[in-house]
């Protein structure tokens, strides 16, 4: 996982006072075939890409929330607090403005520890055989 975006996200959150609201899905029906493999990501073995944006977001939620996960150097150029270091800058409370984009409220459902994120619906599609997407009319 990259940490680049967690990284923005506190500091676009801090500069502004606290009002960001993000959004994030796992991607909206592709203009390429496996437009992810583009950027070196692949499901795991037994899972849909579906799962892997999953994984990816709880991933990138957990860091987001300001747990600790990088092992210190134990000669750093300045004081570091005890215990593993999270990503900084740190904004405590964006967490609980990261809007989740589903195009149904299964794929909105709590992780596994109970963490709701926001739903927003996006218009719902399917993917024909020749890989072009038909809207799904409710």
């Amino acid at each position: 996982m990259r940490y680049e975006m967690i990284e923005d996200a506190g500091a676009a959150d801090l500069i502004s006072n606290g009002r960001l609201q993000l959004g994030i899905s796992r991607g909206s029906p592709e203009q390429t075939i496996d437009g992810w493999r583009h950027f070196g990501y692949a499901p795991s073995q037994g899972q849909t890409n579906a799962d892997m944006g999953r994984r990816h977001a709880e991933g990138f939620l957990e860091l987001l929330s300001g747990r600790g996960f990088a092992k210190p150097n134990p000669n750093p150029m300045f004081p570091n607090p005890p215990g593993l270091l999270r990503l900084e800058p740190h904004s405590t409370g964006l967490r609980k403005r990261i809007w989740w984009g589903s195009a149904s409220t299964l794929r909105a459902k709590p992780d596994e520890k109970g963490n709701e994120t926001r739903l927003y619906e996006q218009v719902p599609y399917e993917r024909k055989e020749d890989g072009c997407h038909d809207r799904i009319e409710a």
